[in-house]
């Protein structure tokens, strides 16, 4: 039986061909790759508010009522990279618009994270041409 690997955010592993030796010590060292969806494990489940969706030029994000403050905003594309990247100042209540005419179509993921209190929220909006 071949040892096999397992651990969240990361593909399986089985290594192959492990060779030890009877009463010797064996290191064994695995390069394990992270899952390519690019999106950390998320700490809230409050879902954001985004509108319109789908969008062609803008996307206006409406976070929870107790979110505001200094933002990480990320956005990611549906092969788990990461396209955009960027802090923003967060006003309870207020939408947060983003231009999105540059993406190509299709689905991503925003996450806005706060930088001060640690909490995520996220979304999936649609770009249209």
């Amino acid at each position: 039986m071949e040892p096999y690997f397992s651990a969240t955010g990361y593909r399986d592993t089985t290594v192959n061909n492990v060779i030890v030796a009877s009463g010797e010590k064996t290191d064994l060292i695995v390069n394990m790759s992270l899952l390519p969806s690019g999106i950390e494990p998320v700490k809230s489940t409050i879902p954001l508010m985004l509108y319109p969706n789908p969008s062609r030029g803008y996307l206006n994000v409406v976070l929870p009522d107790l979110a505001s403050g200094r933002m990480n905003v990320r956005i990611i594309n549906q092969s788990g990279m990461l396209v955009s990247d960027y802090n923003s100042d967060v006003v309870q209540g207020i939408p947060i618009a983003i231009e999105i005419r540059s993406l190509s179509p299709g689905t991503y993921t925003v996450e806005f994270s706060s930088i001060v209190a640690g909490t995520s929220y996220h979304g999936r909006f649609v770009v249209i041409k």
